[in-house]
This record gives structure tokens, C-alpha cells and sequence, in this order.
């Protein structure tokens, strides 16, 4: 990663994982978001500027950047070993836990 080379390691451990605090959400002090903001949108920012839109697998920018992002979280936790407390969430609507499960695995085990 050009923006954090020293993050390459957090990266590692994050991606080896089963687990992730996805959807972007978290509550901290100021200071510390905006560090978090700042290195959050500058990786971004690199990631953009280098996405290949010429491929079929990824049909969008957007969900590139989505997909990326919800990573940068716990990337950022990690390598700052920055302690966390977890809260469950509440899905109001419905939810097709079978569809998430395989889409989950299509992303995790296609060979590109």
C-alpha cells in the first residue's frame, strides 16, 4: 500500500480473517476519527486512481470503493492497535441469510 506501507502487515491479518466489522460504523473520539478520516479517504483516493475499469468482474467504481472500505476499519484498528468494544446491530428488515452466505463464499474462494 503506497499511502501506509507500514499497514501492509494489518492488511495481512484483517484479510486472514473470517470475521469484520463491516458496514462502516463506529463511534470515537475525535481525534482519533480524524486521523481515521483522513488516512481512510486518502487510501481511497489511491485506490481509485488505480482501479482497472476495463475488467467484467467489478461492473462499478463504487462497489470497488464500498468493498474496500468496509476493510479499512479494522485495517486502521489493527495496525494502531487501538482497543475496540463491539455492539450488536439490529437488521429492521428481513434478511436472506442463505443468499449472504453464498455470496460470501463466491467472493471469498473465486479465483481471479
Amino acid at each position: 500500500m503506497k499511502i501506509s506501507p507500514d499497514y501492509g502487515s494489518a492488511v495481512d491479518v484483517v484479510l486472514s480473517r473470517s470475521w469484520g466489522h463491516m458496514f462502516n460504523m463506529f463511534i470515537m473520539k475525535k481525534d482519533i476519527f480524524e486521523r481515521y478520516r483522513d488516512w481512510f479517504f486518502a487510501v481511497l483516493d489511491e485506490v481509485e486512481k488505480n482501479i482497472d475499469m476495463s475488467s467484467s468482474i467489478h461492473p462499478n467504481r463504487s462497489s470497488i470503493i464500498g468493498y474496500v472500505a468496509e476493510f479499512l476499519l479494522d485495517i486502521y484498528l489493527e495496525a494502531n492497535n487501538l482497543p475496540y468494544k463491539e455492539i450488536n446491530t439490529v437488521f429492521l428488515e428481513r434478511q436472506n441469510e442463505m443468499k449472504k452466505i453464498y455470496k460470501f463464499f463466491i467472493r471469498k474462494f473465486r479465483k481471479n
